[in-house]
């Protein structure tokens, strides 16, 4: 933090500057004259007791069960990734690579970050062809 909350103001109000003092004498006051069930843990009780609960609104909504996400073969939203389409738990092993060829041979000070940005590549950068 970039501030002394002892000494120096939140900010600048109205009437001047607001310490952090000046709005913690507030609440207690406030706290003070107030009854129990409306100081802040009454407030924050009396407002999420009941949360978990629900509301009548949700009553109709099919939901599923179980330990694991039922994926919906008709939605558009959320689709099971298709890679993982015939994944097992077991890794088949390894599999011989036949006919490739070297696409880039770098340095070792190039990394992926290097060779694979996370944005557009503008045309006229060193990347681009025609920087």
């Amino acid at each position: 933090m970039d501030i002394d909350l002892a000494t120096e103001p939140l900010g600048i109000g109205a009437k001047g500057p607001v310490f952090l003092r000046d709005n913690l004498a507030i609440l207690a006051r406030r706290r003070r004259r107030s009854d129990p069930a409306q100081s802040s843990a009454g407030c924050f009780t009396s407002s999420t007791g009941t949360c978990f609960e629900g509301t009548t609104g949700g009553a109709g909504f099919d939901v599923p069960t179980g330990d694991r996400y039922a994926w919906a073969a008709d939605s558009t939203y959320v689709k099971n990734p298709p890679y993982f389409e015939g994944m097992t738990r077991t890794p088949p092993g390894i599999i011989a690579v036949a006919g490739a060829r070297v696409l880039a041979m770098l340095g070792d000070s190039i990394t992926t970050d290097h060779i694979s940005p996370a944005g557009n590549i503008p045309v006229k950068s060193p990347a681009g062809g025609s920087g």
